[in-house]
């Protein structure tokens, strides 16, 4: 979100004159590009280039998840400006028209004027447009009547606000637009205040959603400003201070937030430690704290949302902070599945019980524990809950993500540096992760992506218990549980060079391999437990039944009990009375199995046929697991195995057919061996 918030209108209330010198630079800009770059003709006649229904719905589905949570923002900016003649739209990166609310009985005649859906008003297309131009400049614009490269356009009038991720990159254009306005430009203020508002808001929303269990909502207000209620100024954070996707609002009251060039952290932009925030959260404080942002003299109050417990004392050790978990640049939007305990983690799935029991009898020694498993298969949950299950539980829980780091900062965040120790280092110095996993866990995930330059300096430090800062000339020693995790093969990138081989004898000690979503026996059981998860605390909580639960377990979720959870709130989150397959995200709902896949594995599916395992795919991983596999079967028994009705059902041909039949293993009944 470093992008000019507002180059237009003040953040304060509405009101002064446009700055015309700006909007001339910009639309100048636009003109150049589109005479010089893309050889426009300004009196060409209107040859509109427009995506087909199949088109849009294919190019649509990425933006699916933004339609669904801020259709309330959309359709309310609709309400407000609908009565003075306004479409609104919303393109994607390319500039394509993906969704559009409008009057349907002005169809034509917007079209005529050049507004219209699936329309593509990228620069090189259209020349100087709203949604064109606001995407190249990205920042909102207005292209007011003859601003129009075209001259075709010299009437319309369009309005255009760029919507961000959470992390602050480009997703979509939010567009106002009028087939007539009035002549002078200042009268599109009021439509590009409210388009900003709805944009905003919309950003907000994702923000929210992508909240993670481990991350805390930290709201700003202004002294003297609302004593109570959601402020739109707002960012989450993990608990050692690290700062996340920060809202615009935020930024304009804390220009620091604004910062992408790597982590950024509590105490650069506020000036002191996030204990005290923490403090308030533990002894759910509703005042706040009152701040005052680093090189400012404006005061805020700030005020944290988040369950934590109640910290215990300090031991003695390096660390002076309190005996807290304590994490630092992990992911940790996996999902709890209702409890923290290992029993409860390995459900109800014997493999899963069994690697239990045997980590019960490694946790009474002190051996490294390397923890193996795919992508979203639940290894940062297992590990916490063995740091919980350890005789070190009530020392601190250091999680560093190996792979999230820049390499040039890894060193500093690992072993800490020295005041001064290099140019642009915090005054001060900084403790390193290492040091701050004194007296308990020390977790490194995806350690496999480590750069082999830090792997000596890690391996001397396990091996000697002792790490030296950047800057020092004498080593501390510290004490320290370790844990790492990877979906790699550690072995192979070993024999490969690519991972020090004396490292990865050091650091599995006791090795345990989670199964992936798929492999697990209890997959409807995880299933309900992650809904009931979802929904607790809700005052309205949807229903579902049996079938839904089937389904879910029955697709082949490649992100595993992530990608599982993330779904399932998502769907919680926009369902209505009745949680459906079309409450879930688009992906899931391309997948969705008409039978489901556990149903095909045990051989009790209705005209199941039998698979046969290609060549190419590995035998313990099903190829009915597949999604395409359980879409495609499904058709062809839907159609009584007429290839060519399948074919008209899919929109494929039939060569399509036999060939993905023929990949997927899918053998036809009457050319089965019996």
């Amino acid at each position: 979100m470093t992008r000019d918030i507002n180059p237009f209108i003040s953040p304060a209330p509405l009101g002064g004159a446009m700055q015309a010198a700006q909007l001339d630079s910009y639309i100048a800009d636009s003109w150049q590009r589109a005479a010089t770059e893309h050889g426009l003709d300004k009196w060409q006649p209107d040859r509109p280039h427009v995506l087909t229904a199949s088109e849009i719905r294919t190019q649509r589905e990425p933006l699916d998840w933004l339609l669904r949570v801020g259709e309330p923002d959309i359709a309310a900016l609709y309400g407000r400006v609908c009565d003075a003649g306004y479409v609104v739209m919303v393109s994607d990166t390319r500039g394509s028209c993906l969704s559009m609310i409008r009057n349907p009985l002005m169809d034509r005649e917007l079209a005529r004027g050049g507004l219209e859906l699936g329309r593509i008003y990228a620069e090189a297309v259209e020349g100087t447009s709203g949604i064109g131009t606001c995407i190249v400049e990205s920042k909102p614009v207005v292209v007011h009547r003859t601003d129009h490269f075209l001259a075709v356009h010299k009437d319309v009038t369009c309005t255009a606000v760029p919507i961000d991720d959470p992390q602050g990159r480009l997703l979509a254009v939010l567009d106002v637009s009028a087939l007539s306005s009035h002549e002078d430009k200042r009268s599109q203020l009021l439509a590009l205040q409210l388009t900003r508002i709805a944009a905003e808001a919309v950003e907000n929303k994702l923000i929210l959603s992508q909240r993670s269990k481990d991350q805390f909502l930290v709201t700003l207000h202004e002294c003297g400003g609302p004593a109570s209620g959601m402020s739109d100024a707002f960012f989450l954070m993990h608990e050692g201070g690290r700062i996340a996707s920060p809202t615009k609002a935020a930024i304009r009251l804390v220009p620091r937030l604004a910062q992408r060039a790597g982590p950024l952290f509590f105490e650069e932009c506020f000036g002191e430690s996030p204990q005290r925030l923490l403090d308030v959260g533990v002894h759910r404080l509703s005042a706040g704290i009152v701040l005052r942002p680093s090189g400012s003299v404006r005061m805020l109050i700030a005020r944290i949302d988040g369950a934590l417990q109640a910290p215990d004392k300090p031991a003695a050790g390096p660390s002076s902070l309190p005996r807290r978990e304590l994490v630092a640049n992990t992911n940790t939007d996996g999902p709890t599945l209702g409890g923290d305990g290992l029993r409860e983690l390995a459900g109800e799935d014997e493999s899963c019980r069994r690697l239990v029991s045997l980590v019960a009898r490694v946790m009474k020694n002190d051996l490294p524990v390397l923890v193996l498993g795919e992508t979203g298969s639940g290894k940062e949950m297992f590990v916490r809950a063995f740091h919980r299950a350890s005789e070190r539980r009530n020392g601190p829980f250091v999680a560093v993500n190996c792979a999230a780091l820049p390499e040039s900062l890894i060193e500093s965040e690992l072993f800490g540096y020295r005041d001064g120790a290099f140019t642009g280092s915090k005054k001060g110095g900084s403790r390193g992760r290492i040091l701050e996993a004194h007296g308990g866990t020390l977790f490194l995930d995806e350690i496999g992506d480590m750069p082999l330059s830090m792997q000596a300096r890690l391996l001397r430090v396990i091996a000697q218990r002792e790490v030296t800062p950047l800057g020092a000339s004498t080593a501390i020693p510290v004490d320290f549980r370790l844990l790492c995790a990877t979906h790699q093969n550690l072995e192979r990138l070993a024999a490969a060079k690519l991972f020090r081989e004396d490292l990865y004898y050091r650091i599995n000690g006791a090795v345990f391999e989670l199964p992936a979503f798929r492999q697990r026996t209890d997959r409807s059981f995880l299933v309900r437990r992650l809904i009931e998860d979802a929904v607790r605390g809700r005052a309205a909580k949807p229903r579902y039944d049996d079938r839904l639960v089937e389904s879910l377990a029955g697709l082949p979720w490649p992100g595993n009990i992530r990608q599982l959870s993330n779904a399932i709130r998502f769907a919680v989150s926009v369902a209505d009375d009745t949680l459906t397959l079309d409450d879930f995200p688009a992906d899931v709902r391309r997948q969705g199995a008409p039978v489901p896949v556990a149903q095909f594995m045990r051989g009790t599916a209705t005209d199941a046929v039998p698979f046969r395992a290609p060549a190419d795919v590995s035998t313990n991983v099903p190829p009915a697991l597949s999604a395409g596999s359980v879409e495609l079967l499904a058709a062809l028994q839907r159609n009584r195995w007429n290839i060519m009705a399948c074919a008209r059902e899919l929109g494929i041909s039939r060569s399509t057919i036999y060939r993905r039949m023929n990949r997927f293993g899918i053998v036809e009944p009457n050319k089965q061996i019996c």
